[in-house]
């Protein structure tokens, strides 16, 4: 299902009040309505490819494939240091987490522009 909503306009009655909802939020703290668009845009595309990617990687971690965090722990730690420290510690692998992070430096973000 996610891939026909990821790839599908969303225009319906329910998806604009949605959206309108959105823009009164973000006006009311004082954005003006083109950024407050372009913020709810870009919040939603990033909740929408990163709920795609959660639906593709979970099979890859389970798998322990090219690309798990398993795998990235086992490469070559004089080629790819970080990444390995990375992996090894879980540091940076949580995808809740992650979602978190990123959620609030972009509403951080957007704030530092009023």
């Amino acid at each position: 299902m996610l891939p026909l909503i990821a790839t599908r306009p969303a225009v319906t009655p329910q998806t604009l009040r949605t959206a309108e909802r959105g823009l009164e939020i973000l006006c009311a703290a004082g954005f003006p309505v083109g950024h407050a668009l372009s913020a709810l845009n870009a919040l939603t595309l990033f909740v929408i490819a990163h709920a795609t990617a959660e639906v593709y990687i979970s099979p890859l971690n389970a798998a322990e494939a090219p690309g798990s965090v398993d795998y990235v722990a086992e490469l070559d730690p004089a080629e790819f240091p970080l990444l390995v420290q990375a992996a090894g510690t879980s540091e940076g692998t949580d995808d809740s987490a992650r979602f978190d992070f990123a959620i609030e430096a972009l509403i951080t973000g957007y704030a530092a522009t009023l």
